[in-house]
């Protein structure tokens, strides 16, 4: 779902070798701006700001919208200063190791605009954000409509509400008036067996019954018994139980059963069941009784029942009778033979009659269990007919349409594409023929496979003791190894384990280049403090010299207005001309004292400037012997090294000279 989006950022691709690393680097940070507006950070479109804040500003935005829980705390503003920004890099970085970014980052590469190793990272970011949002989308509209249908409400909503208020009474009475009410009550000795059984007796109760019908074809007959009357019986589907009163399989076992049947023998079976039906919900009334109706009611019942099918009623019952008569008669000799034997035998006659009656139960129960296996036979054979029907019905629906195929064939044929199809045709046995040798192939594979494996077996059991021993030794050995490179594997991964625990601290380890890259960034961070600092304090020291300015100034006008205002008065007398006198003088003796009194400061700060100049001369003499000392120490490293050299050269030109003398 991504590929549309990131397929925009690819577009334009030229050889990215041939560019100088300046126009790569911008290249990538253009890549990273488009990349960041398809993903929706649509600040990265003002002109107005720089490349590293639409990068760290994107950066800051897509770990905030991955919705990972991270421990840092990434706030991003606008002109940072190189601390803040060393600051926010650091915290992106650490966000991106608790997030496992498979790309590394440092945070110098993100405030040095490395752009070429942040477009990855991004690109990570990015893929990321629209995960959370795929994620997430279904959850926050659910939430946002939640939130609306809570504080808001459509129309449609209001008048539905309204109408229901409306309704509500209505239903309730219609609910009250047309309850279920009970018309019968079952009587407790009829044994429901089955749950089909008890669903019926319940519907009779209250007056109903279930209309279930064997889903014929449709037409005409179809449509009549769709419009029956809802009070008649009709026959059962293969869901519905017919024998609920312990009876056994009916004449409608062959239409449960799925069988393939003439419509002469449907029907039959149909009649057979519906009549079959019709005699069980019969016996289930006959033994209910009334709950708040009267006997004629109950009666009614049981004759519209019965009027369905009278004659089929009537002749069943016949045959009741005549088995009920048969089993008297039968009882009957049995207690005549009884009395010969008692007078005989004494109790004989009883024991034989119970004897008979256990024999007849036992063989009774003999054929039930038959009864039940032929059934479950009858089932898996009917499985298996239908399923071969299915296999069939495939064959033939397959055979229809190779015939109308072929017919399609033959119907496109015409003298330009005779070859072509001649051609086709002779593929065609050409294929069918490979498939048939495919499968011979395989099954005389199969064959050789198993004729192998009894030799192999064969051999097993014709192999001597010893030889047994030793594979079986081989075997454990085997085993033994196995066990061991298992144990191995266990080991190597552990260590495996640890080596990336390791490496991962030796990456948190910051190298010589990044060292030098961090050194740099904090000079040039000490020279904005320092500079700061020391625009600081002029602005302090001009402060302060206006600050005095101002005050002199205000007691020189001061002075000067007193001296306007008290002269005139002042000198009107000779008392008052001295007294003013003595004032002028003893102003300025205050004045001078001042003017000595800055003058000594003055002195005292050019002496602590001459100082201070004395002490940077010292350090900058130092500081120049101390490069001329390096540079000394590195033409000596380089004139030792360029040594150490020449003498293994000359350490292995002896031994070249000694192995071919020796020779």
């Amino acid at each position: 779902s991504t590929t549309p989006m990131f397929s925009g950022v690819e577009e334009g691709r030229v050889d990215e070798s041939s560019l100088s690393p300046e126009q790569l680097s911008q290249r990538k940070c253009d890549e990273i701006v488009r990349l960041l507006l398809a993903a929706g950070y649509f600040r990265a479109r003002i002109s107005g700001l720089a490349n590293f804040d639409k990068v760290i500003g994107g950066l800051a935005w897509a770990l905030a919208a991955s919705n990972v829980d991270v421990d840092v705390d990434v706030f991003f503003e606008e002109n940072l200063t190189i601390g803040q920004k060393i600051k926010l890099s650091e915290q992106c970085i650490n966000a991106l190791r608790r997030m496992r970014c498979p790309h590394p980052l440092q945070a110098h590469q993100i405030q040095g605009g490395d752009y070429v190793n942040l477009f990855p990272v991004i690109q990570w970011l990015v893929k990321k954000v629209i995960e959370t949002r795929e994620e997430t989308g279904d959850v926050v509209r659910r939430f946002s409509e939640a939130q609306f249908h809570h504080h808001y409400k459509l129309p449609s909503d209001v008048v539905f509400k309204d109408n229901l208020k409306a309704a509500l009474p209505f239903v309730h009475n219609v609910h009250v008036i047309y309850k279920p009410q009970r018309h019968f009550r079952r009587a407790k000795q009829i044994p429901l067996t089955t749950e089909s059984a008890h669903v019926d007796s319940v519907l009779l109760e209250y007056g109903s019954h279930r209309l279930v019908g064997y889903k014929s074809g449709t037409g005409p007959a179809g449509d009549a018994k769709r419009t029956a009357s809802s009070r008649r019986i009709s026959v059962p589907t293969r869901t519905t139980s017919l024998s609920t009163l312990g009876e056994g399989e009916t004449g409608v076992a062959a239409l449960r059963k799925g069988k393939v049947m003439t419509p002469e023998e449907e029907t039959a079976a149909r009649e057979q069941a519906k009549k079959e039906e019709e005699e069980r919900i019969r016996v289930l009334m006959e033994k209910m009784s009334a709950v708040g109706f009267e006997e004629t009611e109950i009666s009614s019942v049981a004759q519209f029942l019965q009027g369905a099918e009278t004659e089929t009623i009537r002749k069943m019952e016949e045959d009741m009778d005549e088995q009920y008569r048969l089993m008297a008669e039968q009882r009957i000799a049995l207690e005549e033979g009884g009395d010969v034997c008692f007078s005989i035998s004494g109790a004989g006659g009883a024991a034989a009659y119970n004897r008979q009656v256990t024999q007849m139960e036992k063989q009774i129960d003999v054929h039930k269990r038959k009864l039940r296996e032929a059934q479950a036979k009858f089932d898996a054979v009917a499985a298996d007919m239908e399923a071969r029907h299915a296999d069939l019905a495939k064959v033939i629906a397959y055979n229809e349409r190779a015939v109308r195929e072929t017919n399609k064939l033959k119907a496109m044929e015409t003298p330009e594409n005779e070859q072509q199809l001649a051609r086709l045709r002779q593929l065609v046995g050409l294929n069918e023929g490979l498939k048939a040798q495919e499968a011979e192939f395989r099954l005389s594979c199969k064959q050789q496979m198993a004729d192998l494996r009894r030799k192999a077996e064969g051999l097993e059991s014709t192999l001597p003791e010893e030889e047994l021993e030793r594979l079986q030794k081989i075997e454990d050995l085997y085993n033994a190894d196995l066990a061991k490179l298992q144990k191995i594997r266990e080991v190597l991964a552990t260590k495996n384990q640890e080596a990336s625990a390791i490496q991962r601290k030796i990456d948190e380890v910051p190298t010589r280049n990044e060292l030098i890259q961090y050194e740099k960034r904090f000079v040039e961070l000490y020279e904005q403090v320092s500079g700061k600092l020391e625009e600081t304090r002029k602005y302090y020291l001009v402060y302060n010299t206006l600050d005095d300015s101002k005050a002199f100034h205000t007691k020189e006008v001061s002075l000067l207005n007193s001296i306007y205002e008290n002269y005139a008065s002042s000198m009107k007398t000779r008392t008052g001309a001295r007294a003013m006198i003595t004032q002028m003088e003893q102003i300025c003796a205050q004045v001078q004292r001042n003017l000595e009194k800055v003058a000594h400061r003055v002195k005292d700060s050019k002496s602590k400037l001459y100082e201070l100049t004395e002490s940077y001369n010292k350090l900058t003499e130092l500081q120049r012997n101390y490069f001329k000392a390096v540079k000394e120490f590195q033409e000596e490293c380089g004139r030792n090294e360029f040594l150490l050299a020449e003498k293994e050269k000359q350490r292995r030109r002896a031994q070249v000279y000694l192995c071919t003398g020796g020779g």
